[in-house]
């Protein structure tokens, strides 16, 4: 069985990019006979030696609809496993302060707990994203590729601000938050960056996917999935090294808090590959389920030949997937606009 990896939204370390806020990692799951027969459908859809089929410029009109959902026929005639990661861009930049600040090796305002707790993290991260103002948040995010100086300057902005802030809890919060070691702070993120760690949409969300993936598998039975991701320049590397400390760790589970379980190894994902999607059948499909997804995310009006993907979507993701991140009110609008397009 391959799993097959292609991404939509990739604007790399500029996060707030306001016509593309969303990033989506959307995977297929191809057996030997639903991938050819996906092959097929595209065949007769575009011809034997048609480029590349590429979902961002199909979704723009109603026949390139059409075609999406005729070259997907197979895979939801044959209840292929889908998987679909969305993820709120610009909401990385406040659960990276809440990362930064709240880490009791350089705050010691904060307990252990802190590191690890998402019912004490993901809170922060919203009322953060709700209140600061944006072109703080920016500057924070952007500095972390930058001098020193720039740094501190950025964090002693954001959290002033939010220190005079009227919500008395994030007010306290962003106090203790001041007392973080920002000079060390600054030297790990150099680090973090100089060895492919750095924070990304695309690393970020590519870890979350695995581990969901690898429960999906485990759930459906398959044992030797290989992933298949569409090549990558500027992320290869670092994909490559997430896969394999997951893949290699020792055995072990840790239930978070919020039930989140995370298998260590990644015991039914066996490899990581990258292919051009110029040549591989199930990358083509991959990328035209990441465009449907970020159409139905931003609500637009659907009806019509893309329902079928919706509803495939909903319901091969063994209620694992889709898994979306973000800001509370905007996961719940995501979710709403996803279960519109199926209706």
């Amino acid at each position: 069985m391959n799993l097959y990896l292609d991404e939509a939204g990739h604007t790399g370390k500029h996060l707030f990019d306001a016509a593309q806020p969303l990033f989506v990692l959307a995977g297929v799951w191809l057996d030997t006979e639903t991938e050819a027969l996906t092959k097929e459908a595209m065949a007769r859809a575009f011809g034997e030696n048609a480029a590349e089929r590429k979902g961002s410029r199909l979704i723009r009109s109603s026949p390139g609809r059409r075609l999406i959902r005729d070259c997907l026929k197979p895979c939801m005639k044959h209840a292929a496993p889908v998987s679909v990661y969305l993820f709120n861009k610009a909401f990385q930049a406040a659960a990276v302060v809440v990362e930064d600040c709240t880490d009791y090796v350089y705050n010691e305002a904060f307990e252990e707990r802190w590191t690890w707790d998402t019912t004490l993290k993901e809170p922060l991260a919203q009322r953060i994203y709700n209140a600061a103002n944006r072109q703080h948040l920016m500057d924070v995010w952007r500095t972390r590729l930058g001098s020193q100086e720039e740094f501190l300057a950025s964090y002693d902005r954001l959290l002033l601000s939010l220190r005079l802030n009227s919500d008395r809890t994030l007010s306290d919060l962003a106090g203790m938050m001041r007392r973080a070691d920002f000079a060390s702070i600054w030297q790990a993120t150099q680090s973090a960056n100089a060895s492919q760690w750095a924070y990304s949409p695309n690393l970020n969300a590519f870890v979350g996917f695995i581990q969901a993936a690898n429960r999906q598998a485990i759930q459906r039975g398959l044992d030797d999935v290989l992933l298949v991701h569409d090549e990558q320049l500027e992320y290869q590397a670092a994909l490559s090294n997430a896969f394999g400390l997951f893949r290699n760790a020792k055995p072990g589970r840790v239930i978070l808090p919020n039930g989140n379980v995370f298998q260590t190894p990644l015991s039914n994902l066996r490899a990581l590959s990258f292919a051009a999607s110029t040549t591989e059948i199930g990358l083509q499909a991959a990328d035209m389920v990441a465009a449907c997804m970020r159409l139905f995310a931003a609500g637009t009006p659907q009806g019509g030949p893309l329902t079928d993907v919706a509803r495939w979507v909903l319901a091969e993701g063994d209620n694992i997937f889709p898994i979306v991140l973000g800001p509370t009110d905007w996961q719940m609008q995501v979710f709403r606009h996803i279960l519109a397009a199926a209706d």
